[in-house]
């Protein structure tokens, strides 16, 4: 049973009074004029007005059409009118059973005109107002409803998935404008979805935003506009823009659940429905809606995909005083298009590493402008372009024009954090929204529970998803030790995405024994292609000694992984850490002759 909250409207009702003995239907669908749009020079009288008038048919639903286009077609042609001029709709008396007839046009004229004139003798006179404002009819289910302003739910069970839909009573087109204020409890993350219908299409179109409740300023979306404004961690007010271009028309507006433990590192990774977690909320869980509107627009704003964020914010994350501070090494391709993505890394770097040392590689094709903002951010930054003998095209070229930066910086840091601008040749693609997401949740924003993890010192490296190598992978890893020598065999895993944390002395030693080449031709001549800081360079403190922090990781669902080590689960990010953990146990018992028996990299649904 779906219980339903409907905002109080009035309605048009006909009596049948005005209706004649014997009602005449127009034969067919909209050609037979059967009432009159008119205009007047002041309050309307019942006689001696004078009036400027034009015809209106009256059309009938076509076959097989339905009541909503039926409905829409009316509405579009009264707009026209009001927009010609026109102020008042005279439906005669021979006319009032098109009324009758057609429910959801009465409750049109209902929700959006007046009543000026009603009588046997001249039937019903509609005063056409030019409405913007929208009202929404309240869908919920499983929720309960519960009294007070606006619209109140509260979860009395656990219950998966959202489901609040608020429903146009005029579906409207075109630019709109609008505002809804959320406020919840026991719910993290959620999605505003906008349906977008043609009557002339089979598909609807979305459009969406996703933003976290617990963490403020987390978000993206792919509307043209949207401002969050954060207050407190429990309530967000957005703004919003939406072209409705065409014959679109917003159908319905959908608030959902979001499980973001299901979200990857690495966003291609195929999603297997068998690991994925049900989005769900624990018993006493509250939503409520506290503003809703929607107005017709003259102009559209823009905004990036992360849109405007505002409010209540946390204060950027610091270091406890007297420790070294950390590095990153960040390497960035940017270019004019992906300027906007690039100020999202700033303001990324601003959050969790204001007080840290920052080493930016920009790799060939950056736009100037990158290095502009980069230079004017405020952060303790270093440029270093990559340079013109490093000619790979992807993230290995910044991150050496970064890393040699970095060695010949002199101050001695505690940890020293890898990561990229991930996705910025996916600019348009939700799957990379979601990535760079999960690397800021499980990386980037956790950094004091990271250093506590280097307080053991036999730990090296850290990184939230491992997967080990493929038998080609190795290649990487056979690059690594034709430039660098350690004392230990690679375990031969990867940090997946290439986001990850080293310890300084493991990532100064390596600066310092390297093969020169290294730092102007970069892995290529030594065998290594575009993976190798994802796949051989978190082996540097493996090499060295060190092992691996190995968190029991996020999101698999697909119970007790197999150990024999053979095989990885891509998606399953659990299992994957779990079988890490099993082939470093082998490593600890050979660590100078060890290579791993991992062969297979396989996909579950």
């Amino acid at each position: 049973m779906v219980p339903r909250r409907r905002i109080p409207s009035a309605r048009l009702s006909v009596s049948s009074r005005l209706q004649p003995a014997n009602p005449v239907r127009s034969s067919n669908g909209g050609g037979n004029v059967s009432a009159l749009i008119f205009t007047t020079d002041g309050p309307l009288e019942k006689h001696g007005q004078r009036r400027r008038v034009r015809e209106f048919p009256l059309d009938t639903p076509g076959e097989d059409e339905s009541e909503t286009v039926h409905l829409h077609r009316v509405a579009r042609r009264v707009d026209a009118v009001i927009a010609a001029g026109g102020t008042h709709l005279l439906i005669p008396p021979e006319r009032l059973d098109w009324l009758v007839a057609n429910p959801l046009v009465t409750e049109y004229f209902a929700q959006h005109h007046a009543v000026a004139e009603a009588s046997a003798e001249s039937g019903i006179v509609l005063a056409l107002r030019s409405d913007t404002q929208t009202r929404f009819a309240v869908e919920v289910d499983g929720w309960t409803p519960r009294p007070g302003p606006g619209c109140i739910l509260t979860a009395e069970r656990r219950l998966v998935d959202l489901r609040l839909t608020l429903r146009p009573m005029m579906p409207p087109r075109g630019r709109l404008r609008g505002r809804l204020r959320i406020a919840a409890a026991g719910v993290r993350t959620i999605r505003v979805a906008f349906l977008l219908t043609r009557s002339d299409r089979l598909h609807a179109r979305r459009r969406e935003v996703t933003l976290s409740l617990q963490r403020p300023g987390s978000l993206f979306h792919d509307l043209p506009y949207l401002r969050a404004t954060f207050h407190g961690s429990d309530e967000v007010e957005l703004e919003f823009d939406l072209a409705l271009e065409g014959e679109r028309s917003l159908e319905r507006i959908a608030l959902e659940l979001v499980e973001e433990d299901n979200w990857r590192l690495h966003p291609s990774y195929p999603d297997g429905h068998s690991i994925a977690i049900p989005a769900a909320v624990a018993p006493g869980a509250r939503i409520e809606l506290r503003d809703v509107a929607l107005d017709r627009a003259e102009t559209i704003r823009r905004a990036p995909a992360w849109g405007v964020v505002a409010g209540d914010l946390p204060v950027p994350y610091r270091k406890p005083p007297g420790r070294p501070r950390d590095a990153v090494l960040f390497s960035s391709w940017v270019p004019e298009a992906g300027l906007a993505l690039g100020d999202f890394f700033i303001e990324m770097l601003r959050r969790w590493h204001a007080d840290s040392k920052i080493f930016v590689g920009v790799n060939h094709g950056s736009s100037a402008k990158w290095t502009q903002r980069l230079a004017a951010s405020g952060l303790d930054v270093t440029i270093r372009h990559a340079p013109p003998t490093m000619t790979m095209a992807c993230d290995p070229a910044g991150f050496v024009a970064a890393l040699d930066a970095y060695r010949r910086h002199e101050e001695a840091f505690e940890l020293v954090w890898f990561g990229h601008t991930k996705g910025m040749s996916h600019l348009d693609e939700t799957w990379y929204a979601t990535g760079r997401w999960t690397i800021e949740r499980t990386l980037w924003s956790r950094r004091e529970a990271i250093e506590r993890h280097f307080a053991d010192p036999t730990i090296g490296l850290y990184a939230p998803h491992y997967l080990m190598f493929l038998e080609h992978h190795h290649e990487q890893t056979d690059a690594l030790q034709r430039i660098y020598r350690g004392v230990c065999r690679p375990l031969g895993a990867m940090a997946v995405s290439t986001h990850y944390v080293m310890r300084e002395e493991s990532v100064r030693a390596f600066c310092r024994q390297v093969d020169r080449r290294f730092f102007q031709e970069g892995p290529g001549p030594f065998g290594g292609d575009k993976y190798f800081f994802e796949m051989a360079m978190p082996n540097v403190p493996i090499m060295q000694g060190y092992e691996p922090y190995i968190e029991p990781g996020f999101g698999g669902t697909s119970g007790p992984p197999p150990f024999d080590g053979i095989a990885s689960v891509l998606n399953d990010w659990r299992q994957n850490n779990a079988v890490v953990a099993h082939e470093l146990e082998k490593w600890r018992q050979n660590p100078a002759r060890f290579r791993s028996r991992h062969r297979e990299h396989i996909c579950i649904d």
